[in-house]
């Protein structure tokens, strides 16, 4: 059985990745203080944050591609809305 390579997903920031309807942005690819490779990205207007090895696998699994790149300016003006939604939500 031959497989096919696949596109590199690409977890820079502002990356904007697809896979059928559904469509997310990479936000940041950092390292925490512990030392761990994560990956953050923003689905729905809301902030995820996971381990980069887990994103990466499951990404590819579902399909995501490259789909183009996200302004940085609009990019940072939609993560301190998802932020201020998460606070207004978790006071709630």
């Amino acid at each position: 059985m031959q497989t096919t390579p696949q596109t590199p997903l690409h977890l820079t920031p502002g990356a904007i990745l697809r896979s059928g309807r559904e469509t997310i942005t990479i936000v940041s690819a950092h390292v925490t203080p512990a030392g761990r490779p994560e990956v953050s990205y923003l689905a729905d207007d809301k902030l995820w944050a996971f381990p980069r090895r887990s994103v990466e696998r499951v990404l590819t699994g579902m399909g995501f591609a490259p789909a183009g790149h996200e302004d940085p300016v609009v990019l940072a003006e939609r993560v301190l809305l998802a932020e201020a939604n998460y606070r207004a939500r978790v006071a709630a």
